[in-house]
């Protein structure tokens, strides 16, 4: 074991982390690393958390998905490839995500309803190929299955579905992104359906799909790098999570942390923005110069 006068003191920062939320052992990892932590020795504190069970992958993955299904549904295969990303197996990941759904009682038809529903309340004032437009371009994002976009969009706008249908096409592999997946037009959506593997030539949708993916990432990596910033600030009762469209929120904060959150932002390409966000929350967004490069990223991959 390494020295103990450099073992304890991160041990004890890892338990703080740990006492704010579940991490995935790799996260756990990356976060102790990237506040400044030697790799070998944050790995030598993790492993031996691990082994008492004081972080898990299985817990993390449960939560993970507990609190998707509450805050921002999603489509199954797509939460297993962001616990993926997030280094924790995908056996594990599609286990687990599996468990946590028979749990709460839903599976993606039925959340694509419930949000779709909702969602389809705000579209009332669009023409009706529009409002069908928007809606299937919404569910696409969250990750459900093309047949799926088409059965609820005709099923919530009252339409029937068996003359939108689309044709019989492969469905992206277990796991598959959003930005490995192409954009085929069908069914009459004025969206595009997702096929695998081959690209067919770029597309408006598709470069509409893979830019929100990759702000959805880049989110998913300023927040937590803010988290890791705020705390080396004293700052460990504050939680930060990426939400849709590229916000950052910044949970349980009072009136006295809008300074240091900005401090801490400040070389980030982020804006903390005036209002928006609910009690004890400050909200932050991606900057406009960050969103183009990262669209113009995008493009030149295409």
């Amino acid at each position: 074991m390494s020295d103990p006068a450099s073992f304890a003191p991160l041990r004890e920062r890892a338990l703080g982390l740990l006492a704010r939320r579940e991490h995935g052992v790799k996260e756990l990892e990356r976060k102790l690393v990237a506040k400044g932590a030697d790799r070998e020795l944050a790995r030598e504190v993790v492993e031996e958390l691990a082994a008492r069970g004081l972080v898990s992958d299985e817990r993390y993955a449960a939560a993970y998905a507990r609190e998707a299904i509450r805050r921002r549904p999603r489509a199954r295969r797509l939460l297993v490839a962001e616990l993926a990303e997030r280094r924790v197996p995908a056996a594990l990941a599609a286990r687990v995500v599996d468990e946590t759904f028979a749990e709460a009682g839903v599976d993606d038809a039925s959340l694509a309803l419930r949000m779709a529903e909702a969602r389809a309340a705000r579209l009332a004032e669009l023409p009706p190929e529009a409002r069908r437009g928007r809606l299937g371009r919404w569910l696409q994002s969250r990750g459900f299955a093309p047949a799926l976009v088409v059965e609820t969009c005709a099923r919530v706008l009252g339409e029937p579905s068996g003359d939108r249908a689309p044709e019989a096409s492969a469905q992206p592999a277990e796991g598959t992104l959003l930005s490995d997946l192409v954009v085929s037009n069908s069914a009459g959506l004025g969206v595009g359906f997702l096929t695998h593997p081959a690209r067919r030539g770029a597309t408006a949708l598709e470069l509409e799909i893979d830019t929100a993916e990759a702000v959805r990432q880049e989110a998913e990596y300023l927040a937590s790098e803010l988290e890791a910033r705020l705390a080396d600030r004293g700052l460990t009762d504050l939680r930060v999570e990426a939400r849709a469209g590229g916000e950052i929120a910044v949970l349980g904060a009072g009136g006295g942390d809008r300074r240091a959150v900005a401090e801490a932002s400040r070389e980030l390409p982020v804006e903390l923005l005036e209002e928006g966000g609910e009690g004890g929350e400050l909200l932050l967004s991606l900057g406009a110069e960050e969103r183009a490069a990262l669209r113009a990223r995008v493009v030149s991959r295409m």
